[in-house]
C-alpha cells in the first residue's frame, strides 16, 4: 500500500467515523501539517480515481455501511468537495 491511500485510511479512520464526522477537525489538522494535507489529497484522488477503498475496508475502518464500491466513491468525492472545493460537509 502507498503512503497516500495509507494516509487516507488512517484519516478516514480517524475523522470519519460512524460515531459522527469530525471534518472542522480534519481541516485545521490538514491547515497545520502540509505533508499530511499533501499525502492525504493524493489519497483521495486515489480512491476517487480507482475505486481503491472497498465497502468493506471502508465498513471496517469507520462501521458505515455502503451499498456499493461506487457510493463510497462518491463519498469520497464529496469528502474532496468539501476540502478542496469549498463544498457543503458531507452528511
Amino acid at each position: 500500500m502507498n503512503e497516500a491511500l495509507a494516509t487516507l485510511l488512517r484519516m478516514t479512520e480517524q475523522f470519519m467515523n460512524a460515531h459522527g464526522s469530525a471534518f472542522p477537525s480534519l481541516k485545521r489538522k490538514l491547515a497545520s501539517n502540509q505533508e499530511l494535507a499533501k499525502q492525504l489529497k493524493m489519497g483521495l484522488r486515489q480512491a476517487i480515481d480507482s475505486g481503491s477503498v472497498s465497502t468493506s475496508r471502508y465498513e471496517r475502518l469507520t462501521d458505515t455501511e455502503f451499498e456499493s464500491d461506487e457510493e463510497v466513491q462518491d463519498w469520497y468525492r464529496a469528502v474532496w468537495d468539501y476540502l478542496y472545493e469549498d463544498g457543503p460537509e458531507p452528511e
